[in-house]
């Protein structure tokens, strides 16, 4: 990895370099991605319609989860009150239930998976699309993101991705959209 930075690094600047003469007033910015990505309404959006699209099925495992529990408890607790029958029957009602349980985390968390990446596809290319559309307007040449090893506040356009991200989010919801 060590000698695969300064190669990277070469690289970038020669393309850099060789895509025209070099100009003293080439403008570069930087983007915190990380931060965007954090900070960025559609992000925060994004979640909240995962949270509500998924709490009632969450909710609904849980409740099945501590039916499990309850269910277990009273086998352990009454199993040597019961008759044979009895006890037979709680035990196999307790394993089709952890089946059941079992099947339904990894359908929720599989489910969950997806719907994620998708949300965070879409964010992606919405950031994206801002910090170019920003880059256009402002003239830069160059936008660098996260990571790098210093960048002054002169290059940072964070806030004014962020800035355009939340004005963006404000217009597609008072759209409707």
């Amino acid at each position: 990895m060590k000698l695969r930075l300064p190669i990277l690094f070469s690289l970038l600047t020669a393309l850099v370099l060789s895509t025209g003469p070099v100009h003293a007033q080439q403008k570069i910015a930087y983007v915190d991605m990380k931060r965007l990505l954090e900070q960025a309404p559609q992000v925060i959006g994004g979640r909240e319609r995962l949270d509500l699209e998924f709490r009632p099925r969450n909710e609904a495992l849980d409740e099945e989860k501590a039916r499990l529990e309850s269910l277990e408890d009273r086998l352990q607790r009454d199993a040597a009150l019961m008759t044979a029958a009895q006890a037979a029957e709680l035990e196999r009602e307790v394993r089709e239930l952890r089946r059941y349980v079992r099947r339904a985390q990894e359908d929720l968390r599989d489910e969950f998976a997806f719907r994620l990446n998708q949300e965070l596809e879409h964010v992606n290319e919405v950031v994206n699309e801002a910090v170019r559309s920003l880059a256009r307007r402002r003239g830069f040449d160059l936008v660098l993101s996260s990571p790098v090893m210093y960048a002054s506040e002169n290059v940072d356009i964070t806030d004014d991705a962020l800035s355009e991200l939340t004005s963006d989010f404000e217009t597609a919801q008072n759209d409707g959209g």
